[in-house]
């Protein structure tokens, strides 16, 4: 119910962040039940497109996830 932000920066030249550690609940190994999870919301801004995107992750212990984010440039803003 709290916005708490994890990261805010910005890309490598590469175009990637990466290994943001964000808490999830611990799983018991021997649990048969539906394993627990947080679901995180990703906000992408990119200013100079004016764009800002919200993506919803669900995350799980002891799993890495990758969210791709493709932002198409307008290349007529471009200064050449």
């Amino acid at each position: 119910e709290y916005k708490v932000i994890f990261f805010d920066g910005k890309t490598n030249e590469s175009g990637v962040i990466e290994n943001i550690p964000l808490p999830v609940p611990k799983n018991d190994p021997n649990d048969l039940e539906i394993p627990l999870s947080t679901t995180y919301n990703i906000e992408a801004i990119y200013t100079k497109e004016n764009l800002d995107i919200l993506y919803k992750a669900k995350m799980f212990s002891g799993v890495n996830a990758v969210q791709n984010i493709d932002i198409v440039p307008n290349i007529e803003s471009w200064d050449i």
